[in-house]
């Protein structure tokens, strides 16, 4: 389809330049031989031509669609040409094609070639694109059977509901397609059927599809799990994808609201989902509430080093950098032997020893950091100074390394680190 837009759109650009120069009732030896001294102002229609390709280029092919409607239910001003008004016509059959109307499309563009004196190169466009929109209904058609055929064999049938899906998509009826489905099996969707129904809109293929199917396929998938979760409250599978896929494409105070409802009837699942809950918090600006889950998490002491880390980075966000470090010493205390990656690693994963260092430095302060180690962790080991010496180093601070190893050896002079390869 996009290979039919290109090509179109360089038939506006021919036919507004025979248009500008063919008004009615002028001939090439009429037109004036000096250059006016006052440009025309141009026509409204010219003006709201060139708003609809300008709502097409961003995809929003319903407003184009007004537009192109409106132009060809009033009459043909006498500044437009019969070549505009029959381009009009193209584009408004190609405008429907895109949006997947393509039985409506099929009937404009028959209707395009039935006028009395269409210009040839209209009408080889419209025959080209009519054969072109007629295969895609063919197909379109053909793949709900499929689907259908495949659904009522196996209900579960992954293939199945990807074709239906697929079809039904392509011939703009994607958002029917519970009504329809049910009404084909003659029984209410269950939550698994339901739940492939939206899996199926969110992995909707390009080469089937048109454009505005293609960028609006998330909108139908986020419906779709929203009345997957409105009926099927309990099915925990179906609330875990939901909430998992309003992550990646919710607006926040959605997500929020959806994870909040989600905690309040199991609060244990804050386990499952703090990241995102914070992570929208902050998107949000609700700062304080991003705070309070952080606290709520430690506070039940059974965290992970990385949720210390993410409140540490959260608080820098916020520009709280002292609070930011006194959270690093509390990471160091609860997990002293989360040891620095060697950056030799492939992967590497900061710890709070990292942070701790870098922090430091940011504010000036890092030749304080023995000192501080010592002030704000009463209860130091040998392993404690070890990995404090290898964030020294592998951030370039080996003066201060090996101060560090110094004060190792004078507190623990009989200490053996254990040193692993740490890949």
């Amino acid at each position: 389809m996009l290979f039919l837009t290109r090509w179109l759109s360089c038939i506006l650009v021919s036919a507004l330049l025979l248009n500008l120069y063919s008004l009615p009732g002028r001939t090439q030896s009429q037109r004036p031989t000096s250059t006016p001294t006052k440009p025309r102002e141009p026509p409204g229609w010219v003006k709201l031509l060139d708003q609809a390709r300008q709502y097409e280029a961003s995809h929003d092919y319903r407003s184009a669609e007004k537009i192109y409607r409106q132009l060809l239910g009033q009459p043909q001003p006498s500044s437009m040409n019969n070549y505009m008004h029959q381009y009009i016509w193209l584009n408004l059959g190609l405008n429907l094609s895109e949006q997947g109307q393509l039985t409506e499309a099929i009937k404009v563009l028959q209707q395009l070639v039935s006028l009395d004196d269409v210009n040839s190169h209209h009408v080889a466009s419209a025959n080209h694109l009519l054969e072109h929109v007629q295969k895609q209904l063919q197909e379109a058609q053909t793949n709900v059977q499929d689907g259908l055929r495949d659904i009522k064999a196996d209900p579960n049938s992954i293939k199945g509901y990807k074709d239906l899906m697929t079809g039904l998509a392509a011939q703009g009826q994607a958002l029917q397609s519970i009504s329809f489905l049910e009404q084909q099996l003659g029984y209410p969707l269950s939550p698994n059927q339901l739940l492939e129904l939206a899996r199926a809109a969110k992995s909707l293929h390009w080469k089937y599809v048109s454009n505005h199917i293609h960028n609006q396929r998330f909108d139908l998938s986020m419906e779709l799990y929203q009345e997957l979760v409105q009926r099927f409250p309990d099915s925990q599978a179906a609330q875990s994808e939901y909430l998992d896929f309003l992550a990646l494409y919710g607006a926040p105070a959605e997500v929020i609201s959806a994870y909040q409802n989600r905690i309040r009837r199991n609060p244990e699942l804050i386990w499952n989902y703090w990241q995102a809950l914070t992570h929208n918090l902050e998107a949000a600006g609700r700062l304080e509430e991003a705070r309070q889950i952080f606290d709520q998490l430690l506070q039940q002491k059974q965290t992970e080093p990385y949720v210390y880390l993410a409140l540490g980075s959260f608080l820098e966000r916020t520009k709280r950098p002292d609070e930011a470090v006194q959270v690093y010493f509390k990471a160091i205390q609860a997990f002293p032997g989360h040891s620095p990656s060697d950056r030799r690693c492939h992967v590497v994963k900061a710890t709070a020893y990292d942070r701790l260092v870098t922090l430091l430095d940011h504010q000036h302060r890092l030749d304080q950091v023995l000192s501080l180690f010592q002030h704000n962790l009463p209860n130091l080991t040998a392993s404690m100074y070890y990995n404090l010496g290898l964030a020294l180093r592998y951030e370039g601070f080996q003066d201060l390394e090996a101060q560090v190893s110094d004060q190792m050896q004078t507190s623990f002079p009989q200490a053996r680190v254990e040193k692993s390869s740490l890949c």
